[in-house]
């Protein structure tokens, strides 16, 4: 059997494409359809499957098992036929801004502390990184500052099927035996990985850390990033302005101005228990 051509793996930026249908069978509803080339990257790496669609036709998944290719479609397309793929670009391109920004935090982690990024998981909005060892809040900030300034840097991201693979150092929670393909970001990582990636680091835009706190034997870092971090930011300045209007108070002093409040509302209540405590003692 002719084995599939990967586009993804050719070039991440596809976003059309045509192909044939070489097979499809019904599962739960839905149709698994095989073609004989594809843009749209299956689950894995932490990372879910493209959508989009075939000759018009709603592509809700796409995973690969024993080897294959699958795009969960609505409809059923009959073999032999000839589709036109399209990505559902926005969610594909955040899902590369993302996994790319992972990259650069592991890579700074794994050189400062020499941990390894023992959990990946590429959510809808947000990405979690686990670390096998302890990372402080202060530790964190600094990464986070850090893996920024790599983004403003413009450094090359690189996929490829090594040569001598025996002969390259890289990071992988696997032990890979074959077809492995690295991603490479100049000066910062060097990672095994399937899944597609910007083509820089510029394109990653913001990494905006939400949490760091402790997972296991270490820490699990979640983040928001490029389309994602910008989205965050707009949303915390929208509540901190509500604040603002709501303390009569400037932005920066909002901190202060909300401790005072509560400090203010806790006195009262306790004046308030004490009146009823003098009340209910004068009715005795």
């Amino acid at each position: 059997m002719k084995i599939m051509e990967r586009l993804f793996d050719i070039d991440s930026y596809i976003k059309e494409f045509s192909a044939t249908v070489v097979s499809a069978s019904e599962k739960d509803g839905f149709w698994l359809t095989e073609l004989d080339r594809t843009a749209f990257f299956p689950e894995g790496g932490g990372q879910k499957g493209d959508r989009g669609t075939l000759n018009g036709i709603r592509v809700i998944d796409t995973f690969c098992q024993d080897r294959h290719v699958y795009h969960l479609t609505e409809e059923f397309i009959p073999v032999g036929s000839t589709v036109d793929g399209v990505l559902d670009w926005d969610e594909r391109f955040y899902k590369m801004q993302n996994h790319t920004a992972e990259h650069i935090v592991s890579g700074i982690v794994f050189k400062k502390f020499g941990y390894a990024n023992c959990g990946f998981h590429l959510g809808d909005d947000f990405i979690t990184m686990d670390y096998d060892g302890f990372i402080s809040q202060e530790e964190a900030d600094e990464i986070e500052l850090e893996a920024n300034m790599w983004v403003y840097k413009n450094k090359p991201v690189k996929a490829y099927y090594p040569q001598n693979p025996e002969n390259l150092f890289y990071r992988s929670k696997l032990d890979i035996k074959e077809n492995l393909r690295i991603v490479e970001i100049e000066d910062i990582d060097v990672c095994a990985c399937c899944a597609p990636h910007v083509k820089s680091t510029i394109e990653t835009g913001m990494i905006k850390f939400i949490s760091c706190q402790r997972f296991k034997k270490g820490v699990r870092i979640t983040a928001k990033c490029g389309h994602f971090a910008y989205l965050e930011m707009c949303a915390y300045q929208k509540a901190l302005k509500k604040i603002s209007v709501l303390t009569s108070l400037p932005p920066e002093s909002t901190p202060e101005g909300v401790e005072r409040l509560i400090a203010r509302e806790e006195a009262l209540r306790y004046e308030i228990l004490g009146l009823k405590l003098e009340k209910l003692k004068s009715t005795l």
